[in-house]
C-alpha cells in the first residue's frame, strides 16, 4: 500500500472509532447510514425474495463489530441461535438435521420445522440495543482496536 491507502485506511478507523462505535452519527446523517433499499427477487415459487442493500459503511462497521464479539455472542445466543460467532454452525445444524431424518433408525421420529416470518422485524431495536449494551459490554469499548483487525 502507498501512502495514499495508509491516509485513507487512518482515516476510516478513526471514523469507526470516534464516530461509529462510539454512537456519534449525527442525528441528520442516520437515515443515510442505516438506511437499507429493498429489492424484490422473484423466487421460482412466484415468490418475493426481499434483500437489502445496505450503506458500504454500515455494512463494514457491523462485520468489525460482529467479529470483535464474535466469542460473547456465541456463548450469549447458544443453544438457542446457531450459527453466530461459529463458523458453518448453521450449515452444520441443517446437515445434522437431515442425517438424522435420513437414518432408518429414526423412521419413527418427528421433526417439526417452525418458519418465523420476518422475525427479526418484528423484534424491537431498541430494546435489543440495551440487551446488547447490558450483556455484551465490550460492544460498547472497542475503541483502539479496529486498527488491529
Amino acid at each position: 500500500m502507498g501512502p495514499q491507502a495508509d491516509k485513507l485506511l487512518d482515516t476510516l478507523v478513526n471514523f469507526m472509532n470516534l464516530i461509529v462505535f462510539a454512537g456519534k452519527i449525527p442525528t441528520q446523517a442516520c437515515p443515510v447510514f442505516f438506511e437499507a433499499k429493498l429489492i424484490g427477487l422473484s423466487k421460482e415459487d412466484k415468490g418475493v425474495q426481499p434483500i437489502a442493500v445496505v450503506m458500504t459503511l454500515c455494512k463494514v462497521s457491523a462485520k468489525i463489530m460482529r467479529g470483535k464479539l464474535s466469542t460473547e455472542c456465541a456463548d450469549l445466543f447458544w443453544p438457542n441461535q446457531v450459527g453466530v460467532g461459529t463458523p458453518l454452525e448453521a450449515e452444520m445444524a441443517i446437515h445434522s438435521v437431515r442425517k438424522f431424518l435420513s437414518s432408518p433408525t429414526n423412521s419413527n421420529m418427528v421433526c417439526l420445522k417452525t418458519d418465523f416470518s420476518n422475525a427479526f422485524n418484528t423484534l424491537r431495536q431498541d430494546k435489543a440495543l440495551e440487551d446488547i449494551k447490558e450483556k455484551v459490554p465490550r460492544g460498547t469499548s472497542i475503541l483502539g482496536e479496529v486498527r488491529n483487525v
